[in-house]
């Protein structure tokens, strides 16, 4: 009878034994999980900081690329397919161009034409990566410029209609850099419109904007001229007018779509007046006070008037 009370105790200590064992172990394991799921959320938390961090701090310098936001080099295809793709994303299309311009250095080069393939996948399918890639107070400013001149300029400078006549038989392209004999050695700053029938006040010419005539008169290189400084600041130039639309005097507001004048060959003389020292067209000019550029920035207008060339208006 002792001796199976003594084999009892021995096993119920052996028993309590391994139930305390097992209890250690298990509570040995569960603080190596919890140190070891700890030490990777750690880990991860560190990864995601190094991570955003090294794609939020490309800073970018819009004074120093400043020219090159000016020239505008971006292709007619790109700006176009950006602009309807944006809207088919419900994307900011002047936030999704200042976005673009960065990503591709200003366009630098030679300008790319990329598919809407191209546009989807790599650029619009992934474009809250791309603004995390950049800090945003530096591409604002970029923005507000886009954002600014595509709401403001709503309209061709030349009408479909004027008093029953169809107005055709006109062209431009992109001559912005163009090197300029008189004067001295200078560049093109700005896009002219070209009658090709040469004919001196056959094409009516309308303000592409509202704003109010700060110009209307005689400079030596621009001939008769038109100046209107918009409300956001812009100012819209167009020179080398056979002549003045009555009522266009400084200080008159305008709204898109009024006569200003019509078409010429006036400038390139000190002389007020002078014709024929270049063929009838008209040169379009546009200024912007942009905080990254120490003067008045001239910008490109051909992206600009090509974004219009199908808003014309009918003047009776």
């Amino acid at each position: 009878m002792a001796e199976g009370r003594k084999k009892y105790k021995a096993l119920t200590r052996k028993k309590r034994y391994k139930g305390k064992y097992s209890r250690r172990v298990r509570q040995r394991e569960k603080i190596i999980n919890l140190a070891a799921n700890i030490t990777a959320l750690f880990l991860v938390v560190i990864l995601v900081f190094f991570t955003y961090g090294s794609l939020s701090n490309k800073r970018v310098n819009l004074k120093q690329n400043s020219d090159y936001i000016a020239a505008m080099r971006i292709s007619y295809n790109d700006f176009s397919s950006l602009r309807d793709l944006s809207a088919e994303y419900g994307v900011d299309f002047p936030q999704a161009l200042a976005y673009y311009f960065v990503e591709n250095n200003f366009f630098k080069g030679v300008p790319v034409v990329n598919s809407d393939e191209f546009l989807r996948t790599e650029f619009l399918d992934d474009f809250r990566r791309v603004r995390r890639a950049y800090s945003s107070t530096d591409i604002e400013p970029l923005e507000e410029m886009f954002r600014t001149l595509l709401s403001e300029i709503v309209c061709f400078p030349i009408p479909a209609n004027f008093k029953g006549q169809v107005i055709d038989d006109f062209v431009y392209g992109d001559t912005w850099g163009a090197g300029h004999g008189y004067g001295g050695d200078r560049i093109h700053l700005g896009t002219d419109i070209i009658d090709r029938r040469n004919i001196r006040g056959r094409i009516p010419i309308v303000s592409m904007s509202d704003g109010r005539i700060i110009h209307a008169g005689w400079n030596t290189l621009g001939g008769f001229h038109v100046g209107i400084i918009s409300d956001g600041g812009i100012y819209y130039y167009y020179a080398h007018l056979a002549e003045f639309a009555p009522g266009i005097v400084p200080g008159v507001r305008v709204v898109a779509g009024d006569l200003i004048g019509l078409m010429g060959d006036t400038g390139y003389s000190s002389v007020e007046g002078t014709t024929g020292n270049m063929i009838v067209h008209l040169h379009v000019g546009i200024a912007y006070n942009a905080q990254f550029a120490e003067d008045l920035l001239w910008v490109n207008p051909y992206i600009l008037l090509r974004n219009v060339e199908n808003n014309r208006v009918t003047i009776d």
